[in-house]
């Protein structure tokens, strides 16, 4: 039966990638051969419609690769294909122009909105036994995994390849999957495997001399030994993989060594250069279309900058890299980012922004555990209508170790977020010098819960305790015996009062204690432990010693006052008459 041919689109794009990637470059003089062997057989007057036709796995590799590399011009081609053939779903072409397809719509749309195509093709492919078809939906498939951060699911397509293209004698495809491979183990923090499969890709590209793969487990045995914290190593590995890149003029090879030079950079400490240095491969990455790389990039970058304390850069970078995320639906990057972004906020000291990361961050964590289980119940439809029993077992223990797996995930991810919620909660409650409350949560303690007009107000006195003279003490000695002086006076009052009665830090040296036991009396003899225990003892600084003097406004709720503020106001005016008759002294409200 006569073979698929490709397409007179197909064949101009094939020249212009030639110069891009090896393996297309090798395939189109295996097929500029053919087309010489059909010439030579037309001229011995032989009938040869089938010369100049790739073979089905040939043509597909070639139209996957060009998807690859040139999708916008190759998926118009890719849909007029498949609709030629019309609605015959159980031949090889169909599937095979299925899959074209599905790939094309993953380079375009992001890889989640070309899961679900490829998965149909995937199982189809088992179910009719077409090996040719299911070999490079495998591949396919696996690396989408890999983009949507789901390399538990791509690490296990790629073992499947590996076995695959060992059975079909493909070592170059073997290579490839390994290399893969590697890289997820790499991901997944086990630098050691990540070095291991590298390794026997690299051997595999030098046996069969093919020097493209020879850079990338240069490149990717660089990363291993990054991770290992190898800095002589994996220079020597980006080197030669460099050199490689040079020989081959290939851009793409290129970027990945500077990109590697750049993290090797970042390690040792130099982040300018790091950062240069990821700049110039994310502008080849880019401009080759290989955005994933250039998001994953961008986001070591930030996590560099953000370790080397950088703030303002790595909030640029991570700006830039969730863009690219969101923009290219990179959810496993966007994930990660947004997880960087709240460690950023959370050290700039905004809480908020930090929670607000925090929960964008598991939006998308859960929207990808979603994901992956509609996908696996899309795979049992797919395996149930097969009537596959055993495999359907197979996949449905699989399913549930996933789905354990991710629900640890999420488990640990949502203590996680409890554990930054109570952490925030205790910063926005908490001043940073001293430890006490802050005003804020002083005035949540203060207004209580709300109480019907029935109930009787709770008892309540209220301590205003300002130090005397708190600037001249700046001004004389510096505002770090200042400081050490006021840490000391707080932890003296809490000392005095015990953990039962809340003391906050007011504003500047000024702290407020509530009473919520006692009366007025009582309430004014505290007022004068706190300020006789004050003066009792010197506070230790850098400056040495530093005597300190306080004065207390007192002032107590009245049973009809209308709120809190009142009382605040009248300890207050205490406070002032305290400071106005001399300082050193305790004045209650009337």
């Amino acid at each position: 039966m006569p073979h698929s041919p490709l397409s007179h689109g197909w064949l101009e794009l094939i020249p212009f990638l030639s110069v891009q990637q090896p393996t297309i470059a090798e395939a189109w003089v295996a097929y500029q051969s053919a087309r010489a062997v059909e010439a030579r057989m037309r001229a011995a007057n032989l009938h040869a419609a089938e010369a100049i036709q790739p073979k089905p796995d040939e043509a597909l590799t070639l139209k996957l690769l060009v998807v690859r590399y040139a999708a916008a011009e190759a998926a118009p081609l890719a849909a007029a294909d498949l609709a030629a053939l019309g609605p015959t779903g159980g031949s090889v072409q169909h599937l095979a122009a299925e899959l074209v397809v599905a790939a094309a719509k993953v380079r375009l749309e992001g890889p989640a909105a070309g899961l679900d195509p490829l998965v149909r093709v995937e199982h189809r492919a088992r179910i009719t036994g077409v090996e040719v078809v299911l070999f490079r939906a495998l591949i396919e498939l696996a690396r989408v995994y890999t983009e949507l951060g789901e390399s538990v699911r791509a690490r296990e397509l790629f073992t499947e390849t590996i076995d695959l293209a060992r059975r079909r004698a493909e070592p170059i495809v073997e290579a490839q999957s390994l290399l893969n491979l590697g890289y997820l183990h790499g991901e997944a923090d086990d630098a050691t495997s990540y070095a291991r499969y590298t390794e026997l890709a690299l051997q595999i590209f030098t046996e069969r001399h093919h020097h493209f793969g020879c850079a990338m487990a240069h490149n990717n045995l660089g990363g291993a030994a990054l991770r290992l914290g190898e800095m002589d190593r994996a220079t020597h590995h980006y080197r030669a993989a460099e050199a490689i890149a040079h020989d081959l003029n290939n851009p793409y090879v290129r970027a990945l060594t500077i990109g590697g030079r750049a993290g090797v950079a970042c390690a040792l400490g130099d982040l300018s250069t790091g950062a240069v240095l990821y700049d110039a491969s994310n502008d080849i990455l880019i401009g080759s279309g290989h955005h994933f790389l250039a998001a994953r990039q961008l986001q070591l970058l930030a996590g560099y900058q953000l370790n080397g304390g950088r703030l303002d850069e790595a909030a640029a970078s991570l700006q830039a890299a969730i863009a690219s995320a969101r923009q290219h639906k990179f959810r496993s990057v966007l994930s990660r980012c947004l997880e960087l972004e709240a460690e950023l906020n959370e050290r700039r000291g905004d809480p908020n922004e930090a929670l607000r990361s925090l929960r964008a961050h598991l939006d998308v964590q859960r929207q990808m555990f979603e994901d992956l289980l509609a996908e696996r119940l899309r795979s049992a439809e797919h395996r149930y209508l097969a009537q596959d029993a055993r495999k359907e077992v197979e996949f449905e223990r699989a399913r549930s170790e996933a789905l354990r797996a991710k629900n640890d995930e999420l488990r640990a991810a949502l203590e996680v977020q409890r554990a930054l919620q109570d952490k925030l909660l205790h910063m926005s409650r908490t001043d940073p010098l001293t430890g006490l409350s802050n005003r804020r949560h002083m005035r949540e303690l203060l207004d209580g819960p709300r109480r019907t007009p029935a109930e009787a107000p709770p008892r309540l006195s209220l301590l205003l305790i300002d130090v005397d003279h708190f600037k001249a003490i700046n001004d004389t000695h510096g505002h770090d015996a200042g400081d050490a002086a006021l840490v000391g006076l707080a932890q003296r009052i809490v000392g005095l009062l015990g953990p039962s009665r809340p003391v906050a830090r007011w504003g500047g040296e000024e702290l407020c204690v509530a009473l919520f036991d006692g009366d007025a009396l009582e309430a004014a003899v505290i007022g004068e432990q706190v300020r006789a225990g004050v003066a009792a003892l010197p506070f230790a600084s850098p400056a040495g010693p530093l005597a300190l003097r306080v004065s207390v406004g007192v002032a107590t709720k009245r049973a009809h006052e209308p709120n809190i503020d009142d009382t605040l106001k009248r300890a207050d005016l205490a406070l002032y008459q305290a400071k106005r008759e001399g300082r050193d002294r305790v004045i209650a409200a009337p």
